[in-house]
């Protein structure tokens, strides 16, 4: 080996390094804001708790079914920069407009309001 040759380190900047644990983030604000969804219900939306239960219960069941359909039409998608991103800031993009939509604009109008936009989450 020459004594010359230095690793070549691939560099980073600042701005990045600090904005990489972000998303990770986001999604356990997210999920603990959701930790905080039945009361949100019976106060904001007047659903009983075990109603409440059995929305979220039923909608780990509807995920159940829509994720494998949605799985063939990403799978399908080919974009010229990739996939992942457009995904993950579509995903994200709705996560924060249902949590906006359930938290602040959606108090008070009803069951089948909070389902649909609980489902859409």
């Amino acid at each position: 080996m020459n004594g010359n040759t230095m690793p070549k380190y691939n560099k980073a900047k600042n701005w990045q390094i600090m904005l990489w644990p972000a998303a990770s983030t986001l999604n356990n604000i997210m999920n603990i804001l959701l930790m905080f969804l039945t009361y949100i219900a019976t106060g904001g939306y007047g659903i009983a708790v075990a109603t409440a239960g059995m929305i979220a219960t039923y909608s780990r069941a509807f995920d159940a079914i829509s994720d494998p359909i949605i799985a063939l039409f990403v799978d399908r998608l080919n974009p010229k920069n990739g996939k992942v991103r457009i995904v993950m800031w579509l995903g994200l993009t709705i996560r924060i407009l249902s949590i906006l939509t359930l938290f602040v604009w959606g108090i008070g109008r009803g069951m089948i309001f909070y389902i649909i936009v609980y489902m859409i989450y």
